[in-house]
């Protein structure tokens, strides 16, 4: 056997060993905190199979979530493309593939802004209004369902909360 010194390099590792997955980066969370279970939470409300289940019930094979967000902003009246995209978060390709979706529905139009003609602005159809209006009764007896169990107190403290948790994620995400 011949001895390895100090200054040599480690040996190569063989392609058939099996490596560590990289560490976490960040504190690793007791699974017990407070921010443990509200990470699973959350990983539960985007993903969980009960979510998708909801998702199912909510909005079937109508519309996707995107699309169901684009409705509830241009139902309080007709947007620019501009303000609806900003209204949800989103960049301007991404609210016109929507609204593209919505259109080819029958569920929203497209018109020029009476200020400027070469400004687009969408809104709902007849068909898309009565469709909004299903769906937000659904949507209301889900949450109201859901809810049933928190006391009128809870609730407050839970929209108070919620909408914290929101401004967080808007300060992390300004951030970035």
């Amino acid at each position: 056997m011949v001895p390895v010194s100090a200054t040599s390099s480690p040996p190569a590792r063989s392609r058939r060993s099996v490596e560590r997955p990289p560490r976490a980066a960040g504190p690793v969370l007791d699974p017990d905190s407070p921010e443990a279970r509200i990470g699973v939470a959350w990983r539960e409300l985007r993903r969980g199979a009960s979510m998708q289940s909801m998702r199912d019930r909510l909005y079937g094979d109508l519309l996707d979530p995107a699309q169901v967000d684009a409705l509830d902003v241009v139902q309080a009246g007709a947007r620019r493309m501009s303000e609806l995209a900003e209204a949800l978060r989103v960049d301007a390709s991404t609210a016109t593939r929507t609204v593209d979706r919505l259109v080819e529905a029958g569920l929203l139009r497209r018109t020029s802004a009476p200020d400027d003609g070469r400004v687009v602005v969408v809104e709902l159809t007849a068909a898309g209004r009565r469709l909004h209006e299903r769906l937000s009764k659904r949507r209301r007896t889900m949450l109201l369902t859901v809810l049933e169990g928190f006391e009128p107190a809870e609730r407050a403290q839970l929209a108070d909360l919620l909408e914290r948790l929101v401004r967080g994620v808007d300060r992390y995400v300004s951030q970035l």
